[in-house]
């Protein structure tokens, strides 16, 4: 992909750069990872300003063979959620689909 950036003295500059863009896939060996800390809303839009317990979450996805693992976490107060969605064909993974400790 090209990007043409113009400076403040209005010079154009053209830069090639490797770009990769999937919602749902990635490629093998890419990682794709985030975190999030927040508190949970509680009645969304019936009251302003109403929040409650903390919560955290984090999430990992992997490429391989042209398919994508996903890790996911989510905990809170006395509770927790861990996902693994994994390629079919991925040898050596269990499919655990949800686990919810308590």
């Amino acid at each position: 992909m090209s990007l043409v950036v113009k400076d403040l003295l209005g010079r154009e500059h053209i830069v090639a750069v490797p770009y990769y863009a999937s919602p749902a896939l990635l490629k093998r060996g890419l990682n794709d990872f985030s975190c999030e800390a927040r508190f949970m809303r509680d009645n969304y839009s019936l009251k302003s300003n109403d929040y409650g317990d903390f919560l955290f979450s984090g999430t990992e996805r992997r490429g391989f063979k042209e398919e994508t693992m996903k890790i996911e976490a989510d905990t809170g107060k006395g509770k927790c959620t861990f996902t693994l969605l994994a390629p079919k064909d991925l040898s050596g993974v269990p499919d655990l689909g949800n686990v919810i400790c308590r």
